[in-house]
């Protein structure tokens, strides 16, 4: 085993273990910031776009499902600034599929002019 220290742009030294001899300790470093940068967005996707797993395991499925959940991500935070919500994203997913296919005059019962 191979033991790397990082110091990152706050000052504080990590590190880390490999097994990786062939690389340089810079590049072990690269390595591991772009994968801390990929565990970081599907953090984020699991806490804010619910996805709890992936319905394909090709690349194009895993995709798709992503795009499709970030879509109605991005159409329900543009309803919340719209309409000055103050619901948080449950509500007003909630609110959204509730009032869907209802006329667009039931916005005003909610307080929505």
């Amino acid at each position: 085993m191979r033991l790397i220290s990082l110091i990152n742009d706050k000052n504080e030294i990590i590190e880390f273990l490999t097994n990786r001899f062939d690389l340089k300790a810079t590049e072990v470093a690269e390595i591991y910031k772009k994968r801390w940068t990929i565990e970081l967005f599907f953090r984020w996707v699991k806490q804010y776009l619910r996805i709890k797993r992936f319905l394909g395991t090709s690349f194009n499925a895993v995709s798709s499902q992503i795009y499709i959940v970030l879509i109605s991500y991005l159409l329900n935070l543009m309803f919340r600034l719209t309409f000055n919500s103050q619901l948080s994203n449950l509500y007003s997913f909630r609110f959204i599929k509730h009032n869907l296919f209802q006329p667009i005059r039931n916005l005003r019962l909610f307080g929505y002019d």
